[in-house]
C-alpha cells in the first residue's frame, strides 16, 4: 500500500470513529469536589436493586459511603428516580435516589438514616416525584 493510500485510509478510519462516538449519547457523572464528597470504601459485594414496581435487579456494590453508593449492573438499565438498595452480606437495606447513570453504572444517594434501615420503606403507593 502506498503512503498516500495509507494516509487516506487512516483519515477515513478517524472520521468513522469520531462519527460513531458522537452519535452515542453519554450521561456524564456530575463533577464533584473531592472535599465535598464523603470518603468512599471499595465494597465489591453482590446485591439487589428494588425498582419499587415489582422489578428486582441484581447488582454489584462497587463503592460505599455514609451518604451513597455506586453500583454496577450486568447491562445498562434505566432506573426509576427512587429505588431500594439491598446488600444482604453487608447488612445494608437503604432507600436511595438515583443521582446519575452511565452505561451499567449508577450513583445512588441514600435518603434514609445511616443505620441501614429506612425510617419509612418506600413503596409504589407512597413514592413522590
Amino acid at each position: 500500500m502506498t503512503e498516500d493510500k495509507l494516509n487516506q485510509r487512516l483519515k477515513s478510519l478517524a472520521s468513522v470513529k469520531s462519527q460513531t462516538s458522537a452519535s452515542i449519547p453519554m450521561t456524564k457523572k456530575p463533577p464533584v469536589a473531592k472535599k465535598d464528597r464523603e470518603a468512599r470504601q471499595d465494597a465489591y459485594k453482590l446485591g439487589e436493586i428494588d425498582c419499587l414496581n415489582g422489578e428486582m435487579l441484581g447488582c454489584l456494590l462497587v463503592d460505599l459511603s455514609d451518604t451513597g453508593a455506586r453500583v454496577k449492573m450486568n447491562w445498562a438499565t434505566a432506573l426509576p428516580s427512587l429505588v431500594r438498595l439491598s446488600i444482604p452480606s453487608a447488612g445494608i437495606a437503604r432507600n436511595a435516589k438515583v443521582c446519575w447513570q452511565t452505561g451499567a453504572e449508577t450513583g445512588l444517594e441514600f435518603i434514609d438514616s445511616k443505620l441501614g434501615r429506612a425510617k419509612t420503606t418506600i413503596t409504589s403507593s407512597n413514592m413522590q416525584f
